[in-house]
């Protein structure tokens, strides 16, 4: 009886002892549960977190050569950032049109570092806030005068058109742009 409990207490230490072991595919100090030094070829592989290696980093991008060996590489060109500052809607001149019978109100807003190349090739964002609560990003969807419409923005050289549609069928053009309202761009090239 003895000899049979010391060969079951032998039994379930080295269980225990091998379920928190390491393995080790390729090598013989893993450091992982299962640690395979090599490749792996399979036809799905099914992962809760992928956790990507060593030199991976801001601005790297994963790139394979021909064989299917990926690495990490750094971006071929740099970002650059440009802001503008805050402006307020009544900083620019503004204007009403008259298109189709709706009315829509159009504010300039001074933006000299935009040129057509940059229109054509950047990314560009226009924000605007109220009263300071913001930023929100256009084309922007309200529901001003119980209608819904939209703040949009229309880059062209040089400057940035702020549209918004001012027509209501109850009230006639009782939607503005309000002086409160300001606006800023970035441009990422």
């Amino acid at each position: 009886m003895r000899k049979f409990i010391l060969v079951l207490l032998v039994i379930v230490v080295s269980c225990k002892l091998s379920l928190a072991q390491n393995v080790g595919i390729g090598t013989t100090t893993p450091s992982e549960k299962l640690h395979l030094a090599g490749n792996i070829k399979a036809d799905t592989v099914k992962v809760d977190v992928l956790k990507i290696g060593p030199n991976a980093g801001v601005l790297k991008v994963l790139t394979s050569d021909i064989s299917g060996n990926g690495s990490w590489q750094v971006l071929p060109f740099t970002l650059t950032k440009i802001s503008s500052v805050w402006k307020r809607a009544y900083d620019a001149p503004s204007r009403d049109t008259s298109i189709d019978g709706t009315s829509t109100k159009v504010y300039y807003v001074a933006a000299p570092e935009l040129t057509a190349a940059l229109i054509a090739t950047a990314s560009i964002n226009v924000y605007f806030r109220v009263g300071g609560v913001g930023p929100y990003l256009l084309p922007y969807i309200s529901n001003a005068g119980g209608r819904a419409n939209t703040i949009q923005a229309i880059l062209l050289p040089g400057k940035i058109a702020i549209t918004r549609p001012t027509f209501n069928e109850t009230a006639p053009n009782n939607i503005n742009l309000p002086a409160t309202l300001e606006f800023r761009y970035t441009i990422i090239e």
